[in-house]
């Protein structure tokens, strides 16, 4: 080979942007440090060719990236520029020098866009596909789409939208994309999912059903199709689907721990606990499982299951509902524990130790429930003194604030404090002579003070 075309062959390699084996590691290693030093000797192109290769190897180098960027703009590829800096946005969001300098590039672009050049719209929506401008891109995407009616370009949009959360305008694109290509399975799983992220799940399950009839091994659209079927509230449906998913062992332990779920929507406790531990059976180390079989096994759930389910088959057995009673004791479950005891006493009505029992229940019911009043009334009376006292000091710089001065009467009233009521409302008089509701209320509580005097020994309580 001559040498001239040696050299033709590494100058077309180069702009392709091949990198022999034998060289990778150079790139990789060498490339950001002499792009910096061509920089610094004002050789910005080949700079540039050195970034582009090194950020190729390096695709996550973020200062790499930003170098990059300064540079494209000093020789006006700005369209270039702000692809890169979407890039490095995407890399860390967090970089505000990215975004500042992403939003003047979008404006600068945006402003000599040609609007009626479909391919320049299309790389400006691209440009301003990122998250904060999905808006603005999406107006772009909507005129491409008017200067021509492009499938791919729905689909490209369709998951901009989707990762936006517009998930009923990305629903429509991904169909006028399916239209001229309807078994493209991986679309279709991707429109079912965002008919299920839009709570659409009668859609999501006919498509993931379509998903089937072309791929009928496909198993993540099994799942998924299971999935829209219990979030349907069709459960007996998807628990059919994987029940035989598991029979077959397809899926893993992922069919086992959504018929896992569909136990737990219906309360079959034991069912769900069976599930979990054959799960944990296959994969020891799985962590929800784990957890969830954990939490199963605090408290009296499990035995609560499984004494029900005894008693489902021997209902006359009273030492089960003894025991079930005696859990729902502990669970402060009363309700459910007076239910047992008086089954009991129906099928042995000379159990004396039952009718014991259910007079203590009764006893620790109506405790309860005089507890709960106390502490109600506890929780009122601190609520008063609260606002007596908020009143107290407002009245002390503005003593003639009569609507005030009749709420803290109301309130000593309420209190039983009825003397202190009565000390207000007379000043409440003398400002307003006349008012029909003080004075009724000032005669109702002289009234009851006059009781109080006939019975010395009652204390002051709530009225």
């Amino acid at each position: 080979m001559s040498r001239f075309a040696i050299v033709a062959l590494a100058v077309f390699m180069a702009l392709l942007g091949f990198v022999p084996a034998g060289r990778a590691e150079e790139a990789s290693e060498d490339g950001y440090a002499r792009a910096i030093s061509l920089l610094q000797d004002g050789i910005v192109f080949e700079a540039i060719h050195e970034l582009e290769r090194f950020t190729r190897f390096n695709p996550d180098h973020e200062e790499a990236r930003m170098l990059l960027v300064r540079s494209l703009r000093r020789v006006r590829r700005d369209e270039q520029a702000a692809e890169e800096l979407s890039r490095v946005i995407r890399l860390n969001p967090a970089n505000m020098e990215a975004r500042r300098l992403l939003t003047r590039l979008r404006v600068e672009i945006g402003q000599q866009l040609d609007r009626q050049d479909r391919d320049a719209v299309l790389r400006y929506a691209r440009l301003c596909a990122i998250p904060e401008s999905y808006e603005r891109a999406a107006d772009y995407y909507r005129l491409a789409l008017t200067l021509e009616d492009d499938a791919a370009v729905h689909l490209e949009f369709a998951r901009m939208l989707s990762w936006a959360g517009h998930h009923a305008e990305s629903a429509y694109h991904y169909e006028r994309f399916l239209r001229s290509n309807p078994a493209n399975v991986d679309v279709l799983m991707e429109l079912g999912r965002v008919y299920n992220a839009s709570s659409q799940f009668a859609q999501a399950v006919l498509v993931f059903e379509k998903c089937l009839s072309e791929q009928p091994d496909h198993v993540p659209a099994a799942l998924d199709l299971a999935r829209s079927l219990i979030w349907a509230g069709r459960e007996d449906e998807a628990a059919e689907r994987l029940r035989g998913m598991a029979q077959k062992k397809v899926g893993g332990e992922v069919p086992l721990l959504l018929l896992a779920s569909i136990a737990r929507f219906r309360h079959q406790v034991l069912e769900e606990y069976a599930l979990l531990s054959q799960i944990l059976t296959l994969k020891p180390d799985h962590s929800e499982a784990r957890e969830r079989l954990a939490a199963m096994e605090q408290g009296g759930l499990l035995e609560e299951a499984r004494l029900l389910a005894h008693l489902e088959t021997r209902p006359d057995d009273t030492e089960a509902r003894r025991q079930l009673a005696d859990l729902y004791i502990q669970a402060k479950r009363h309700g459910d524990a007076l239910h047992q005891l008086n089954m009991i006493r129906e099928t042995a009505p000379h159990d004396l130790a039952v009718m014991q029992r259910l007079r203590e229940m009764r006893d620790e019911e109506m405790q309860r429930v005089m507890e709960q009043i106390s502490a109600f009334r506890g929780v009122r009376a601190a609520s008063r003194q609260g606002e007596i006292a908020r009143i107290q000091q407002w009245l002390e710089h503005n003593a003639g604030d009569m609507k005030s001065r009749l709420r803290l009467a109301e309130l000593h009233a309420e209190g039983g404090n009825y003397a202190e009521a009565v000390v207000h409302l007379e000043w409440l008089m003398a400002s307003a002579p006349g008012n029909a509701y003080i004075e009724q209320t000032y005669a109702r509580l002289q009234q009851l003070l006059a009781q109080r005097e006939r019975q010395p020994g009652s204390a002051a309580g709530e009225p």
